[in-house]
Formats: C-alpha cells, structure tokens, sequence
C-alpha cells in the first residue's frame, strides 16, 4: 500500500472506533432515566451494527473499542424498566451463539475468532451480579455443547469452525474477573473439554483447548505467587483441589489409565491428555 493508502485505511479504522465508543456513551445517556427517546426497535438496529462490526471487522483495536460502547449499552439495557428493552441483550445473544454453533462460517480462519468471545462476554459480564444469571448459564451449556460437536470426515481447515469458536468463547469467560466467581461451577466440565481437544485431528482444536486449558488452571490454582514453578506457595494441595471439583478425579484417573493402557503396544506411543494431566497434578 501506498502512504497515501495506509493513512486513508487508518482514518477508517479510527472512525470504527471513535464512532462505536459514541455509539455507547449516546444510548447510555438517553436511556439513563429509562426515557422514551429511543425505541426498541432503533436500539435492536444499533445491536445488529455492533453485531456486524465485532463479528466482520479484523482490526483488535477497533473491535476492543466498539465493545466497551457494546458493553455500555448491554449494562443500559439490562437495567432497563421497561421489559422490551431489557430483553434485547438476551436476544443479540441468542443470535451470536446461533452464529457459533451454526454452519460453519464462510470467512477465514480469524485471531481467537475475532470479535466473538468479546460480544458473548460484554452481554453475560453486564448480567446483574447473583446467584441467577439466566444468560451465563445458557451461554455457558451452548459452547460446552457447540466445542462437543463431532467433527465431518472431510473437515476444511482453512476456514472457521464452531467448536473452535466455542473454545474460543469459552477462554474469554473464563479471563473474565467479573465472571470468575461465576464461572466456578463449569470448571470440572471446561477441563474436560479441554483434555479431550488435546487428541482432536484439527490443529485448530488442539490450539484453542491448549490455551482453554492454560486459562482454567490459572483460574483453579491462582497466579504464581513465587517464579519457581514447583513451589509449594504455587500449589494447593490435592485433597483440597479434588474437594472443589470432585468429578475430575475418575477423569484424570481414566486419563492416566488409557496413556498407561497404550504403551503396552509395543511402539513408542504418547498419548495427548498425559502432558496436561500431568502437569495439573504436578501442581497438587
């Protein structure tokens, strides 16, 4: 590209961004007092264009900034009065989450699916904080099941596929603080999923459960406290880790069991859940 090229493309790029961020602020402040300056149906047209820029646009700084006004206007909305308005960030969310478990998508294959994990993120961390959090549940049970989904014998690896985005989806709410607490109770299922993408054919799946599973033990075992990998201040110990989430030890047992059953064949043979089986433990 030309200079003259490069600055009339980042003068559209800015313009995404500065106008997502005015977007936000602009239906945050005539909804503030729950006023009828904007209808339903002029607020549903301004999720489908933050829709459309978080899930086409390539540029990260444009998609982060987009998503912040995306993230006010869910917070907006579902602290709305009136039931119309309030039930707008459900059904963006049921659009996004049809587009990830749907037919394969027809773009290339994007960064960590580009804009999605930010729009299932923005409407499920603008919930009100509780114990009922209707719209993280649903969300949470689509993607376990989407990144489940039995692959096709002649799969195209050149383009995106809907288990990769549910483990995409999966990791930003797993990072999410403002969800951790949350999110506790899908752990043991998350790091199942995880394990399992290890032996998945499609490079793709691998890549995207290795950095699920990476994400999930920093939630589980916390930070490192010391630089010493092994150190006992970076632990917990195991009788407390198989307390919290009980169903991961017949797991990690059955894990052990089939790398073990293999090298019986005679041949040099690792099996791919034995390396983060064992480096989860390793931590106990």
């Amino acid at each position: 590209l030309t200079p003259e090229h490069e600055l009339v493309l980042a003068c559209c790029w800015l313009n995404i961004k500065e106008a997502g961020l005015l977007l936000g602020q602009l239906v945050d402040s005539v909804l503030q007092n729950d006023c009828d300056l904007m209808t339903p149906e002029e607020v549903q047209s301004i999720g489908r264009m933050f829709v459309r820029i978080l899930t086409q646009c390539r540029h990260r700084g444009a998609i982060e900034s987009c998503n912040i006004g995306f993230l006010m206007v869910c917070k907006r909305l579902l602290s709305h009065s009136d039931a119309n308005m309030a039930a707008i960030p459900a059904q963006i969310l049921d659009q996004v989450l049809d587009v990830i478990s749907g037919n394969r998508s027809t773009s290339n294959i994007t960064r960590r699916s580009a804009g999605l994990p930010l729009l299932v993120q923005a409407i499920t961390a603008s919930e009100p904080r509780g114990n009922y959090r209707p719209l993280l549940g649903r969300a949470v049970q689509t993607l376990l099941t989407t990144a489940q989904l039995p692959l096709s014998q002649d799969e195209d690896q050149t383009v995106d596929i809907p288990q990769v985005h549910a483990l995409n989806v999966l990791r930003a709410l797993f990072s999410d603080s403002t969800l951790g607490a949350a999110m506790l109770a899908h752990i043991s299922d998350a790091v199942m999923l995880a394990i399992s993408g290890f032996s998945s054919p499609v490079w793709a799946i691998r890549n995207a459960a290795m950095q699920l599973y990476g994400t999930l033990l920093i939630r589980m075992l916390g930070p490192k406290h010391v630089r010493d990998e092994h150190s006992a201040e970076n632990t917990i110990t195991a009788r407390e880790f198989f307390t919290r989430w009980p169903s991961l030890r017949l797991f990690l047992l059955q894990q052990l069991e089939e790398a073990v059953g293999r090298q019986g064949e005679g041949r040099l043979y690792l099996h791919p859940g034995l390396q983060p089986v064992l480096i989860l433990l390793s931590k106990l």
